[in-house]
Formats: structure tokens, sequence, C-alpha cells
């Protein structure tokens, strides 16, 4: 019976190799540096703060494409369809009072984690967020357009 059970987790883990690895790596069972991150980006944004964003951000392997000015943070290039599109902070982020969801881990690709802001009537905006070197690093910020 134990060597059934023993077997039997032994397969689960195979199975789920991705998925155990991606949530240790990320120390998935503390997303609470994540909500902060967010939130501190969300208000350092609607305020212009160029040097409250910039601790957050990736050094190597991001996706995010920083405009700077005189050597601060003014923006970043966003996906947008085809091409990539200027957003400054302020339009990122018009106010820090945002609808903040939970942040969610994906199992892809290493893991990363997910968390969501919304600006209603406005945009949403979903941060990637990447555990490296023992800390949360931004490396991805995507824009949806939300229904007037």
């Amino acid at each position: 019976m134990v060597g059934v059970l023993v077997a039997a987790g032994v397969a689960a883990l195979g199975f789920y190799r991705d998925e155990v690895y991606a949530y240790a790596r990320l120390g998935a069972w503390d997303l609470g540096p994540v909500k902060q991150g967010t939130r501190q980006f969300v208000v350092a944004a609607s305020k212009n703060d160029s040097a409250g964003i910039a601790p957050l951000l990736a050094r190597e392997g991001s996706a995010l494409v920083p405009m700077e000015k005189d050597g601060a943070i003014t923006g970043f290039m966003i996906p947008d369809y085809m091409a990539a599109k200027p957003r400054t902070l302020k339009a990122l982020a018009p106010t820090a009072e945002a609808e903040f969801e939970e942040p969610k881990v994906i199992y892809l690709e290493g893991g990363k984690v997910s968390a969501t802001v919304r600006f209603p009537k406005s945009h949403s905006l979903e941060f990637r967020w990447d555990r490296t070197s023992g800390k949360w690093n931004l490396v991805d910020l995507r824009w949806t357009d939300e229904p007037r």
C-alpha cells in the first residue's frame, strides 16, 4: 500500500513538475511583496515619480522598454497590437485610486506572477513579476482598454 502511494506521488510530481518548480522558485506562498510592488508602481506613476519606479524594474530579462529623459523614467513602450506604443507614467496610472486584483501565478515558461490593476472607464494594466536573486522584479506590463 505504501509503495502504491509513493509511486502515485512520484508520478504526480513528474506530471506537475513545471508547476511545482515555478511555485517553489517564485515562493508563491507569499505574494505580499507583489501586491506591495504593484501598489508602489501605481502610486509612483500617478505622481510621475521615476525614483519610486526604478527599483522595481528588472535589470535583465525584461520585456519592458523604459522611455527616459535626463536620466529619469518618463514612461514605457507598451505592446499594442502590432507595434509598441509610448505611454507616459501619468497615462499608465492617472490616479492611485484603482482596483487592485489579487496576484496570480502563471506557471508557463518557468513561472511569473500576474497582478492586474483596473482604472474604471479607462484601462487596465497587467503587471508581470518574476523573482530573481531573491527579489521581485517587474518584467512586463500590458495595457488593455476598458469599455466606456
